[in-house]
């Protein structure tokens, strides 16, 4: 194939009217549980995170746990944020200390290491509800994902009437032509729902420092936002992106005489 692009949605959305939410103070301590896979700009969303609250004055920690898998493998970024470094005495979030886990991907959210940070009684949990292959789908293209098993282990560990799973991807995918967006929209999702404790101007300022598509993470970053407030307007866009559908193969030969009948 010569001279060949992918090709990139031209989906317009609009911000006009979309409020903005009431942000939370951090307090004595405001802890967030960024998780993904490694290669998919996990850790980009709490550099994002840190260096906004280091614009607004805060004292903000980010402990990176990315293993011996920089790429395909789990990876885990604590991010705090204080009034004062008196309030972040450690880098990491102790156990039952999540306020908010930000599930870029599930599977890694419903792991131990997250789980335990998790409490009923506190945490916040924004999730991506399109489950990544694992690499056990190399050797079983019919392996079971157990997508509801893993939405019911974040559920029971965190407040399950503060849970929230969005099909990052597929949005993604189908508005900003690009799944590697989905991590932003996240974030996007999570700020407008009032769960993360600083600015948009701070956090659109972090995203023009780092200095990486920059149109692009914005763009996402508000997708997000209307994902949170206009969840309709989003489905409709994504509907309307896919165009007409193909009809499925038929089933039967009656299904194939009928249908080959209705063109005559």
């Amino acid at each position: 194939v010569e001279d060949a692009e992918v090709r990139k949605s031209k989906a317009e959305f609009s911000l006009d009217g979309l409020p903005d939410p009431q942000v939370p103070a951090p307090g004595h301590g405001y802890n967030i549980m960024v998780t993904g896979i490694g290669g998919t700009g996990v850790l980009t969303v709490s550099a994002l995170l840190g260096t906004a609250g280091h614009i607004e004055g805060l004292a903000s920690t980010t402990a990176d746990m990315a293993g011996l898998a920089q790429k395909g493998g789990a990876v885990y970024s604590h991010v705090r944020l204080g009034q004062s470094n008196e309030d972040l005495l450690s880098p990491r979030i102790i156990a039952g200390g999540a306020d908010l886990v930000l599930a870029c991907d599930a599977v890694v959210a419903a792991d131990k290491p997250t789980q335990t940070l998790m409490i009923p009684q506190r945490t916040a949990v924004v999730a991506n509800a399109d489950i990544a292959p694992t690499a056990d789908f190399v050797r079983d293209r019919d392996l079971d994902f157990r997508s509801k098993q893993v939405e019911r282990a974040i559920r029971g560990a965190a407040n399950p009437n503060a849970c929230d799973f969005v099909a990052a991807d597929t949005v993604a995918t189908a508005l900003m032509g690009d799944a590697i967006a989905s991590n932003i929209i996240i974030m996007g999702y999570a700020w407008q729902k009032g769960l993360i404790p600083l600015s948009r101007d701070s956090l659109e300022k972090a995203i023009e420092l780092n200095g990486v598509a920059v149109d692009f993470n914005k763009r996402a970053f508000g997708l997000g936002r209307l994902l949170a407030v206009r969840p309709d307007q989003v489905l409709e866009l994504v509907e309307a992106t896919r165009g007409p559908q193909p009809e499925p193969p038929a089933k039967t030969l009656d299904e194939v005489i009928t249908r080959r009948t209705a063109d005559l």
